[in-house]
């Protein structure tokens, strides 16, 4: 195999590479979607099975920052369109993410719920009204 070919297929897998992780993004985004619209018992899901990791809480820090300081905006409104928007019609309004503004919002939720589950409980009910 010459240069030539090494570098048409590194290229062939990388694009390979990026389709599936498109792919498992959008099926990721289905099941949310689908979970989201089973209501209160769909949220609950998502956050039991959302992995709860240093990397995530870091990362939710940043990205509070980030809304509140750069963007102007508070998070309880942000997650509570997130769940009652698709992510076009989320964008179009807020200009940010809605995959990553429901992953944070899933982290948020993971880290109320290891910490007061009382107040979890209410901000899980208070976030699904009127869905």
């Amino acid at each position: 195999m010459n240069i030539i070919d090494l570098q048409g297929y590194k290229q062939h897998k990388l694009s390979e590479k990026k389709r599936v992780e498109k792919e498992t993004m959008e099926e990721e985004n289905q099941n949310i979607i689908a979970c989201l619209g089973i209501g209160v018992p769909g949220l609950l899901d998502l956050v039991k099975n959302h992995e709860l990791t240093d990397d995530r809480k870091y990362s939710l820090n940043s990205y509070l920052e980030m809304i509140q300081n750069v963007f102007k905006k508070e998070p309880r409104d942000l997650f509570y369109d997130a769940v009652r928007m698709d992510e076009d019609a989320f964008y179009d309004k807020h200009e940010l993410n809605w995959s990553i503004t429901i992953d944070k919002m899933l982290t948020f939720l993971a880290m109320m719920k290891e910490s007061s589950h009382s107040t979890y409980a209410r901000i899980v009910i208070e976030t699904m009204e009127d869905t």
